[in-house]
């Protein structure tokens, strides 16, 4: 209110009292599935262009191959307001690595995470990066089946269930399907 007038709580005075001062940030409680990827893709990237600047490959003799990441760093090195809880960041970085968008890399730092093909992937395609998964394996069963009827059904399931992709426009998001 930003004058005097009359107020309609729609709880008690009790159950006002109780209430916090101010609600929690919103990354102490959401999904950070997509957030991780994002931030592992453009560690990704940033590392790739790197590489490909100076005509070096990486530390595993590779060219271009995707940077490795620990949870730690994620919270670390991206300039978040209020950084996302660590158990968060590794039980997302737990699921991305079950569907495949992630590995981990054996040897001395078996902690850290980086991009599969699959999940950088998943990554260029506009939603969840969970039903961005069913929209690539979709499109792989098209490709080999001569049939879209699965990548269809994909994409309309997609559609139903994301719940901000139908206001991204086309110029915001890359092609879909040059990403799968």
């Amino acid at each position: 209110r930003t004058t005097e007038g009359l107020c309609h709580r729609l709880y008690t005075e009790q159950e006002f009292k109780g209430l916090e001062r101010s609600q929690s940030p919103e990354i102490q409680n959401c999904d950070l599935m997509p957030l991780v990827l994002t931030c592992l893709e453009w560690k990704d990237r940033q590392t790739t262009e790197n590489y490909k600047e100076h005509n070096c490959a990486t530390e595993d003799g590779k060219d271009g191959n995707s940077s490795s990441q620990s949870a730690e760093d994620i919270c670390d090195q991206f300039p978040f307001i209020t950084s996302p809880p660590l158990p968060s960041v590794e039980k997302a970085l737990e699921i991305l690595t079950s569907i495949g968008a992630v590995e981990v890399p054996t040897g001395p730092t078996c902690n850290r995470y980086r991009l599969t093909t699959h999940g950088k992937t998943i990554a260029k395609i506009p939603t969840h990066p969970r039903i961005a998964t069913a929209i690539s394996q979709a499109s792989l069963t098209a490709d080999k089946n001569n049939s879209n009827t699965a990548l269809v059904a994909a994409i309309t399931t997609a559609a139903l269930l994301d719940d901000d992709g139908m206001f991204k426009s086309a110029k915001d998001s890359p092609n879909i399907q040059a990403a799968v």
